[in-house]
């Protein structure tokens, strides 16, 4: 390593120019990789060990690992660890993983279908969150529950941290279809029109007769 200590320069001429090198010290340098580090580059005399700093970086949505050294064998040092035996300059980049959030959803009704995930991290951002899907009730939406209930359709980037989102529900219509007995359950929304379906064709035992439409009410015999 070498120590630029200066120039000393006599007025009007370089007849005094100094300048030497100190090789008796190496220097350690800290690279926070994209986070923040309050570790400075420091001096350390060859051949005597050093002390890693003590402080702890930092970077949104990751956890610290530690600090890889560019020595001949990489090592990974924690704060305050001891480097042996500085011989040479060496440069202490942080290592991270991204920290992994849960997310919760409350509301889901028992048999509906959420296909949204459970967890996330900073690199998975942004995320679209989809549909609950329910036959019997209809999907409103999702609301936010760290954001004072405010309506909520994607996880933006930069979100930190664990969330918990609230399914919103209407109640279907449900419609029971009888042929011959055999029931036949349907749902529709509140205010959508209802579909009949295809007239069913007489069984074999009253062929003779024909379908003439749909009774609406309870049925307790044949129709």
């Amino acid at each position: 390593a070498v120590t630029f200590t200066g120039i000393t320069v006599s007025y009007g001429s370089y007849s005094n120019y100094k300048t030497y090198c100190d090789d008796t010290k190496a220097y350690v340098n800290y690279n926070p990789a994209g986070g923040t580090t309050s570790c400075t580059r420091e001096a350390v005399t060859k051949g005597t060990n050093y002390t890693v700093c003590s402080s702890v970086p930092t970077k949104t949505g990751y956890t610290f690992q530690g600090w890889l050294s560019n020595e001949t064998t990489p090592q990974t040092y924690q704060p305050n660890a001891t480097i042996s035996n500085v011989q040479n300059d060496i440069v202490l980049t942080a290592q991270w993983t991204a920290t992994t959030y849960t997310i919760t959803y409350n509301g889901v009704k028992t048999g509906a279908e959420n296909t949204n995930p459970t967890s996330y991290t900073v690199e998975d951002l942004p995320i679209n969150l989809v549909a609950a899907t329910h036959d019997q009730w209809r999907f409103d939406g999702w609301t936010d529950d760290n954001a004072g209930n405010a309506d909520i359709t994607t996880i933006p980037a930069g979100t930190t941290g664990n969330q918990s989102f609230t399914a919103h529900w209407t109640q279907r219509y449900a419609v029971t279809w009888y042929e011959e007995s055999t029931p036949t359950v349907t749902y529709f929304d509140p205010g959508a029109t209802l579909t009949f379906p295809a007239d069913p064709s007489a069984p074999a035992s009253c062929s003779e007769k024909k379908f003439v439409g749909w009774m609406v009410g309870t049925i307790t015999g044949e129709t």
